[in-house]
């Protein structure tokens, strides 16, 4: 499992393409030269501990009068070869020269007259390898990897044997470490193609294509074309789109382009477009998900009364209209809430900024239950909300959005917002006096609740075990842009 987990970073690094896409994607990853050498090196690490106690094939044969079998033979020890990662248009070119590779094993042989058993020690000395790495995505939009066209050279083989007659071992010696040389090719090939095919697809397996938010959309960062290269920097493009979790479907508008970065100082470059928002945002109001009925009870404590028409403090809802205090005594006031259009957010270089607009419906609700003889009983029916009037809602605001470990948080800030009455039973009312309610019932639950989701975070797609080192945030035309170095923690 070390070795899968390990592997990862290897895969991270090299699943990312530059996309000639007419539609511009929501999602975008760029892996530099500085991100290659790290992971070459983290594979090379994978690397050296997976080829430790790998076996090779059992060797016999017939050397002059000596008849020899070598049985047990396996790596004891692997010294790193100087490697790197290199990029051309079909993937990733990953090379190894000048390792060491130490054996261990047993010998017998037998002469007309004599035999004798003991064991031996081999140094493999000027090993390199190459392998082509070939990425593409599956069906349902994850990346697949494949290994192909592994090469191993090895410069000599020289062999120590302990026991037996040394007179014996020139006799069969050279083809003995001909044997083990040829041998040792395919194995070393064997676990440098394992380490990508059955490993690396493994961790792959493991990547997250879509994340759940609140238990009600669907954030898809899925590949929608084949992996493309550049020279120094490998970039991905991603769907980086939020649908309803029942019933995904694309919203009627696109991603806008992304701006380009030229800036290849870190590892990893991650592009967020605000179209991935605004598609949850068109989701929400399809579905009536930004709909809310407030309620006394949903205001703390200290705030409670300022929904009661009977007014024993100062700042109430009766107060501030009179007329409420005389026809609907004893009551206090819903707010039915829902936005009236599909809210939007832009990222700018200097601000995130979103509007949105909404309605609300009053009414006025019984407190003191329907006895009989109450007047209450005139406009309430079985404590049926009595409608009082309607308003219309704007609301302006930015955000400030960072980055922390693997995950985009953001809060709101300069919330304003505006009202107008547009119908209303209730003579006289003011709009500027609703000003307060509408406060109140902005600043202690609605945009609490905005906020709790904004803490909980966006989580960015990452392979288990890897994390961003030192990431930074900046804001530019549409897009919020990542940059960061990583690290693999297994």
């Amino acid at each position: 499992m070390a070795s899968i987990s390990a592997i990862s970073v290897f895969l991270l690094l090299v699943n990312y393409r530059l996309s000639t896409a007419l539609v511009s994607p929501g999602f975008k990853t760029r892996i530099t030269s500085e991100g290659l050498t790290y992971a070459n090196s983290v594979a090379l690490d994978v690397l050296s501990k997976a080829i430790i106690g790998v076996s090779v094939p059992d060797q016999s044969g017939t050397a002059s009068i000596v008849t020899y079998h070598l049985t047990g033979i396996h790596i004891t020890e692997f010294n790193k070869p100087a490697s790197q990662v290199t990029l051309n248009p079909n993937g990733v070119y990953w090379t190894g020269n000048n390792a060491v590779i130490q054996m261990h094993g047993n010998w017998r042989y037998n002469t007309l007259f004599i035999s004798d058993s003991g064991n031996f020690d081999v140094s493999a000395t000027g090993v390199s390898f190459h392998e082509n790495v070939a990425l593409s995505k599956d069906t349902n939009g994850r990346p697949h990897i494949k290994a192909s066209g592994c090469g191993v050279s090895i410069g000599s083989v020289s062999l120590t044997f302990h026991g037996g007659a040394s007179w014996l071992y020139n006799l069969f010696s050279s083809i003995v470490a001909n044997d083990i040389k040829s041998a040792l090719v395919g194995q070393v090939c064997g676990a440098v193609t394992d380490l990508i095919n059955t490993n690396g697809e493994n961790a792959l397996s493991k990547l997250p294509v879509t994340v759940d938010i609140v238990n009600t959309f669907l954030l898809d960062y899925s590949m929608d074309e084949q992996p493309m290269f550049q020279k120094n920097f490998m970039e991905s493009y991603h769907k980086g789109e939020i649908d309803w979790k029942s019933s995904p479907a694309p919203p009627p508008f696109t991603a806008p382009p992304l701006p380009p970065r030229n800036d290849t100082s870190r590892m990893m470059y991650v592009w967020v477009s605000d179209f991935m928002l605004n598609s949850m945002l068109y989701q929400g109001q399809l579905h009536k998900f930004f709909a809310y009925n407030l309620t006394a009870q949903d205001l703390p404590l200290a705030n409670r009364s300022a929904l009661n028409t009977t007014c024993h403090t100062l700042l109430c809802i009766g107060n501030l209209i009179p007329q409420l205090q005389k026809s609907y005594p004893n009551c206090q006031v819903d707010l039915h809430m829902r936005s009236a259009s599909v809210p939007s957010v832009a990222a700018t270089p200097t601000d995130v900024l979103g509007s949105a607009s909404g309605i609300i419906d009053f009414y006025a609700r019984p407190v003191t239950g329907n006895n009989r003889g109450n007047r209450l009983f005139r406009y309430s029916i079985r404590n049926t909300p009595a409608y009082l009037f309607t308003l219309n809602v704007t609301m302006s605001t930015a955000a400030d959005v960072q980055v922390k470990n693997e995950t985009i948080y953001g809060k709101l800030r300069d919330v304003k917002f505006g009202v107008k009455v547009v119908k209303t039973t209730i003579k006289d009312i003011n709009d500027k006096a609703l000003q307060f309610i509408i406060d109140i019932a902005l600043n202690t639950v609605v945009i609490p609740k905005i906020n709790s989701i904004g803490a909980k975070g966006l989580a960015l797609p990452t392979i288990e075990n890897v994390h961003f080192v030192n990431p930074s945030l900046s804001l530019m035309q549409r897009t919020v842009l990542i940059s960061t170095d990583l690290h693999y923690a297994p």
